[in-house]
This record gives structure tokens, sequence and C-alpha cells, in this order.
């Protein structure tokens, strides 16, 4: 599978997305029009419409837990738009930082093996604990990730 983030409706991204080899789509945030990617499923960011979530809850695409991947926390792998406070994953361009305490103080609760989440234009990983963070990075700028939910495993992708 292909964890996105970071997408407006740019048709030729899209049509590069659809003929990639991977079984599913689960984005993580600021997708503006997943109804144009096949077998998209995910949650939402700050940069979509509401349109979006209306789409993804009326057509049983909003994620909340699938597979071994949740964003309630409870599964050992997790997606989130937002990256947690503290980690090394969450600056973004310009050096500016980011990040949730909320998320944070999940990780330290649930304890999930990854993190993956979106709103960071640049692909990085850290530890926080525990648990692996892992930023997919903006697919404006060609990033990606390929997850592998039966080896628990990723591996940093790009388009181009």
């Amino acid at each position: 599978m292909a964890l996105i983030g970071g997408l407006s409706c740019n048709m030729n991204v899209i049509e590069v997305l659809n003929n990639l080899d991977v079984d599913l789509f689960i984005g993580l945030g600021d997708v503006e029009c997943p109804q144009y990617i096949r077998d998209f499923y995910g949650i939402v960011g700050e940069m979509e419409d509401v349109s979006v979530l209306k789409y993804l809850r009326s057509s049983g695409r909003y994620l909340i837990n699938m597979l071994n991947i949740s964003s309630d926390f409870s599964t050992e792998v997790v997606i989130s738009h937002y990256p947690p406070k503290g980690s090394f994953t969450r600056i973004i361009d310009d050096n500016i930082k980011i990040g949730l305490k909320d998320i944070l103080e999940k990780i330290l609760v649930h304890k999930p093996k990854l993190l993956f989440h979106a709103h960071s234009n640049i692909q990085n990983q850290c530890r926080i604990y525990d648990t692996i963070v892992i930023s997919i990075g903006s697919l404006e700028n060609g990033y990606y990730v390929e997850y592998y939910p039966e080896k628990f495993n990723f591996i940093f992708k790009r388009l181009w």
C-alpha cells in the first residue's frame, strides 16, 4: 500500500498514482480530490474542504481501523495528519517546528510500533521510546511511503 499526503487536485499526479503497482492508497490528510484516486481510504488534515470529509464518511473510506492500521491508536500501526510534539520529524519548510502534544501523549499511553504522519514536506524518521515515527513527506514534492503491513516494513519513495 502507499501512504500519501499533501496533494491538491493535480490530475497529472493522480494519473501517475493510479498507475502505481500498489493495492490501495491511504491518505494522511491534505488530499483534496480523493474521489479520483483508486482504492483510496484516509483521514483529513487542515487543507481540505469539508466536502472531502463528507465524501470519505459517506463512502465508508474514512479510516479509523483497517488491516493493522488505525487513526484512533487501537492498533500497532497508527496514522495521524500531525506529528507528535518533540519529534525530529516535525520540522517543515524554513525550519518551522510543528507537532501536537496530544499525539505525543497518545504514543506514550498506547505505545504503537509505528506512527506515520503527514503535515511535513520532508521524509524523515525518528524514535519516541519504542515507537518509530515516520514523516511520509508531501506528495506535491513527489514523496510517498510504501508500507507492507505483514512485515511492519516501510520504504521511502519518490515519484520524481
